[in-house]
């Protein structure tokens, strides 16, 4: 599994679905992410 950090995640973020929802679509701005 590959995590891409494009920033500090904030603290009062700290449920994982808000976490995975967030991180993706931060990731989908920037990358286009290709699942194998």
């Amino acid at each position: 599994m590959l995590l891409i950090y494009t920033g500090s995640y904030p603290d009062d973020k700290c449920g994982v679905g808000d976490y995975v929802y967030n991180l993706n679509q931060e990731i989908k701005k920037n990358y286009t992410v290709n699942v194998v």
